[in-house]
């Protein structure tokens, strides 16, 4: 098991080489691969994650998501232009379609409403052609503040509880516009706050 000292002697160490194949990559990947690649590659690293280690990650994670942030705002910038040549003969289809379109929609949920409310009172699953009504049985749930109350009384019910593992959720702060918008190339990039 690595030592803090030999962790830190790991991420003082710079120019990892890229390996073949390497021209696939961006450049901020080659940029990462050149400074944490020996630490990387050290394999022994997760009982000494300490606050050096957390904040060279996460100034790594904001350089390129800056960078993925430019890149949206370019791909949005070329889009716009090829759309504004277009836009004539898209918003005639839309004129034409909407009206279509909007009526197949409401027959549609007034459908799915319906059967619904067959299956509901039928009781089963049931399917017919591409079409499956899956039913349900009503969700059980407790109160877990008042489970909670009883178990302190009634210790013994501890052995049913479940803990779940612990999770880390990312929240990027900054302004409004600071947003990686859905849709297009960067919806495998990492969201804004939620």
């Amino acid at each position: 098991m690595s030592t803090p000292a030999e962790h830190q002697d790991w991420l003082r160490r710079d120019g990892y080489p890229v390996p073949p194949g390497g021209d696939l990559l961006t450049d901020a990947e080659r940029q990462l691969l050149g400074k944490f690649g020996h630490w990387m590659k050290s394999n022994d690293l997760k009982p000494a994650v300490g606050p050096m280690e957390l904040t060279n990650l996460m100034a790594t994670l904001e350089a390129v998501r800056a960078e993925a942030m430019a890149a949206q705002q370019r791909y949005t910038f070329r889009r716009l232009d090829v759309l504004a040549k277009v836009q004539p003969e898209l918003d005639a289809i839309e004129a034409e379609m909407t009206p279509e379109l909007k009526a197949l929609a409401e027959r549609m949920a007034g459908l799915e409403a319906a059967v619904k409310a067959a299956v509901l009172e039928y009781g089963r699953t049931f399917h017919h052609g591409k079409v499956q009504a899956t039913h349900y049985r009503g969700r059980v749930t407790f109160d877990n503040k008042g489970l909670q109350q009883y178990a302190e009384v009634n210790p013994e019910v501890n052995r049913f509880k479940k803990v779940g593992q612990p999770y880390v959720a990312l929240k990027y702060v900054g302004a409004a516009g600071d947003q990686l918008p859905l849709g297009g190339p960067a919806e495998a990039l990492p969201p804004g706050d939620e």
